[in-house]
């Protein structure tokens, strides 16, 4: 069984994610397909007009990926059905032709994640299954689309002017 997946202007921008032996695939005119990549491959589902992955790595924690769409922001969708829980409505990250957000577990187990939107405002949120929770939100840095750095407690972001590094958490805890 053959499954295409067109590429539309050469670009294939969200990462692929491989979690509970299923393939979630998801790009800005295709939107997602879901599936077990076993011989023959099956495809579980799949929603072309909704879910729309866009740059971002999507996280997934308890069955549910959390996915920047390129309408609606942030949002979480059931990866076994791709029922979509909820969206943010794009409060966390602005609404913008394309948007774009880099997002990060902090604290996995608790739900904790660092989020860099197109602003350069880092937005620290608890991403849950039925609903997120901003928690903080501080300007680092001018507008970005560039992807940040991660490092020990330190967030390093760039612009097409300045390159900063904001701490995370206090360095004692």
């Amino acid at each position: 069984m053959d499954l295409p997946y067109p590429i539309t202007y050469g670009v294939s921008i969200a990462q692929p994610l491989y979690r509970e032996g299923i393939l979630l695939v998801s790009g800005y005119w295709h939107g997602t397909k879901a599936l077990q990549p076993d011989t023959p491959p099956t495809l579980l589902w799949e929603n072309e007009k909704e879910i729309c992955g866009l740059m971002a790595a999507p996280l997934f924690k308890d069955g549910v990926v959390y996915l920047l769409d390129k309408n609606t922001g942030l949002q979480g969708i059931e990866l076994a059905t791709g029922k979509i829980l909820w969206s943010d409505d794009n409060t966390l990250t602005p609404k913008d032709r394309n948007p774009q957000m880099s997002l990060v577990w902090m604290r996995e187990s608790e739900g904790l994640a660092a989020l860099l939107n197109a602003s350069g405002e880092l937005v620290y949120a608890k991403l849950k299954r039925d609903g997120f929770e901003e928690l903080a939100r501080n300007q680092i840095i001018g507008k970005t689309w560039a992807h940040p750095a991660f490092v020990g407690n330190r967030i390093y972001a760039r612009s097409d002017t300045k390159l900063v590094a904001w701490r995370l958490w206090p360095d004692n805890q």
